[in-house]
């Protein structure tokens, strides 16, 4: 890039990537002990900057993005004399391009989020932004912070970042050498779901805990999965089908239930009934689990059902053939 005006000087692409492991995110009621500002970028010279990625663990028990949603802090860039930041968003999601904690995998020319494990906005996270029609130019210096805000206080917490900006090479910035510390692997916490803000009221019910035995099912353990085990399923054809018991206290119990369903590679399509009755979830007559760069948990809730006192059939068809379909939570 040659900055204008000044053909001998060719300005030079860097990049700088920091992390910041155990935090505790926390939420704007905390007080002095809530929302933190992360910092991405500090530089002092000429340049302009040109993208940003965020590299998020969320370690979360709450299953709905109301209750796990980590992107509640603005951006905040401050360019050359700025006493008020030039650029003060509404939230991690809005810079990065898509609307209120999206947990769907997308990717386009100047923004996506190539990871997300789920249910919602939980697990490791990854989301990318280009400023390349809307770059932000500097003369003297700038400071570009990321809040973050959480729905709740979850300790464990890594925030990773990369800023991408071109400038000139007497520039100066807050690189730092890599140490050992921040390049560690991140254990995956073994995790329980709990009840909270979206997900309050709800009653969790592992899969595994309601299935008898069946040739086409195996428990597949794993860090993902919460309780560190999943029902996966193997349909041997279509309209085959996989029965849960779902006991209920009450004569006539009204109630929602839910679905956390792994989307993988190798998922298909499925239908659900309850004691001999279909079911929409997410007001559709089947749900398609096929998610084709990744494994992740994702939530499916049906309208209200009438469950009876005692044992209720819960009925899950496969309508596309085989194909591995895996159930993690049922709750309603």
């Amino acid at each position: 890039m040659i900055l204008s005006g000044r053909m001998e000087k060719t300005m030079q692409f860097r990049t700088r990537w920091r992390v910041d492991n155990g935090l505790t995110a926390s939420t704007f009621d905390a007080g002095k002990n809530g929302v933190q500002d992360i910092l991405y970028l500090m530089a002092s010279g000429k340049g302009r900057i040109v993208g940003a990625a965020a590299f998020i663990y969320n370690p979360s028990n709450a299953t709905t993005s109301w209750g796990n949603w980590w992107g509640e802090g603005d951006e905040k860039i401050f360019v050359d004399r700025d006493t008020f930041p030039s650029f003060f968003g509404t939230g991690s999601e809005d810079y990065f391009n898509y609307s209120w904690s999206s947990s769907k995998i997308f990717s386009y020319s100047y923004c996506g989020q190539t990871r997300n494990d789920g249910p919602d906005n939980r697990g490791y996270v990854s989301n990318y932004r280009w400023h390349i029609a809307d770059d932000i130019p500097f003369m003297d210096k700038i400071a570009f912070y990321m809040e973050l805000g959480h729905h709740g206080t979850v300790p464990d917490f890594s925030y990773g970042r990369i800023v991408y900006f071109y400038a000139l090479a007497e520039a100066l910035d807050n690189y730092s050498k890599i140490t050992a510390s921040e390049i560690i692997s991140l254990p995956y916490k073994k995790w329980e779901p709990v009840a909270y803000l979206g997900s309050a009221g709800f009653r969790y019910i592992q899969a595994e805990k309601l299935i008898a035995a069946e040739p086409s099912v195996k428990i597949e353990k794993g860090k993902l999965w919460a309780a560190e085990s999943i029902v996966m399923w193997m349909p041997v054809k279509n309209g085959a089908r996989l029965i849960f018991n779902l006991p209920s206290d009450s004569t006539v119990e009204k109630a929602k239930i839910g679905l956390t369903l792994a989307h993988n590679p190798e998922g298909g399509e499925i239908s659900a009934s309850v004691n001999g009755k279909s079911v929409k979830f997410d007001g559709n007559e089947t749900v398609n689990t096929y998610e084709p760069f990744q494994t992740k948990l994702v939530n499916h809730f049906s309208r209200e059902v009438f469950l009876k006192k005692g044992d209720n059939e819960i009925t899950i068809q496969s309508v596309s053939g085989p194909g591995k379909k895996s159930v993690s939570i049922l709750y309603g």
